[in-house]
């Protein structure tokens, strides 16, 4: 992790003051990179505790298109209830439908993205006819412009991946994205990783890449690495692959000004070597559906050996 520390200390010694919606001012930078090989070792911080349980947790709760709190706490993740419960707009949100409530966030977009087709209202049979066979359901007749036949589905991108990952592994396109500007005003929390990409190669390795539009470098910096390391992982095994880079590539990068001691404390620490990744993988994992693995995996099937660590630090959450 000495990549994270250096670029930590860069936000902290050049990073512009700037404030913010939470009202509490960052040191900011704009456009940095992170790039991680996880054959090298899980890249979990070591100069402050991650808290691993968590991010597994979250990670469960995503793939399974979870969107509230009270299911990712089940799974023991508590990081959403401030988020579903404290944030002052969200409560006020007509959107809202309650405690834990949050909204289409992350795993919602992953495994069901809201997709709309279009047509004219003289669209050749054939065609009406192939979309309705891949699942389309025609909604109505809505007048967009001259398009007057309106088909609907849920797009499980998640699945999608994974089917490509092991059935079309030359392809540059298999993304998923979590950003939906449909549903801006209906989450708790607009989505900070926007986008991922994985890249299979003929090696058999599996590769993943990240946007990443907002990043809170001391808080969930560590918590998304960790996070995007054990997705990359989970696929790998899925396929059949062996996980290797996890790049990450971050725009609005930036420490809280409340933060800065904690982050003296951190940087002052020598760093540990990486841990290990053990994930139990089910027999017959890689001709297995999406649904049955992550309906399958609990938090305890994923462990980190051999991980030395400093004591975590703890910091307030700007919410």
């Amino acid at each position: 992790m000495k990549n994270y520390n250096d670029l930590i200390r860069l936000v902290r010694d050049t990073g512009a003051r700037e404030s913010n919606r939470t009202g509490i001012d960052t040191l900011t930078l704009p456009g940095e990179m992170l790039k991680f090989d996880t054959r090298d070792g899980f890249p979990a911080t070591t100069s402050k505790k991650l808290a691993f349980d968590p991010v597994k947790g979250e990670l469960i709760g995503f793939m399974r298109g979870y969107t509230s709190a009270a299911q990712f706490r089940a799974l023991g993740c508590r990081v959403w209830n401030q988020n579903a419960n404290e944030n002052e707009a969200w409560l006020k949100n007509p959107h809202r439908k309650g405690v834990d409530d949050l909204g289409p966030v992350y795993g919602s977009q992953w495994r069901n993205w809201p997709s709309f087709k279009q047509l004219d209202e003289n669209a050749p049979l054939h065609l009406v006819e192939k979309i309705k066979a891949d699942n389309w359901e025609e909604i109505g007749d809505y007048h967009f412009a001259d398009q007057h036949r309106v088909f609907y589905k849920h797009t499980d991108q998640l699945a999608n991946a994974l089917h490509d990952v092991r059935h079309n592994s030359q392809s540059r396109r298999i993304l998923v994205s979590a950003w939906n500007p449909a549903v801006m005003d209906q989450v708790a929390l607009p989505a900070c990783h926007v986008l991922f990409q994985f890249l299979p190669r003929s090696d058999g390795t599996l590769h993943m890449t990240v946007i990443m539009r907002s990043v809170d470098m001391f808080l969930g910096a560590p918590f998304n690495i960790a996070s995007y390391a054990l997705l990359l992982e989970l696929f790998a095994k899925w396929s059949d692959r062996t996980a290797a880079t996890l790049t990450m590539f971050l725009s609005d990068v930036h420490i809280y000004v409340n933060h800065l001691d904690q982050v003296e404390e951190m940087l002052s620490r020598t760093p540990f070597d990486p841990p290990e990744l053990d994930v139990v993988v089910p027999v017959g994992a890689a001709i297995m559906s999406l649904d049955e693995l992550v309906l399958g995996i609990e938090p305890n099937d994923i462990q980190l050996l051999n991980y030395k660590h400093h004591p975590a630090i703890k910091a307030p959450m700007a919410v």
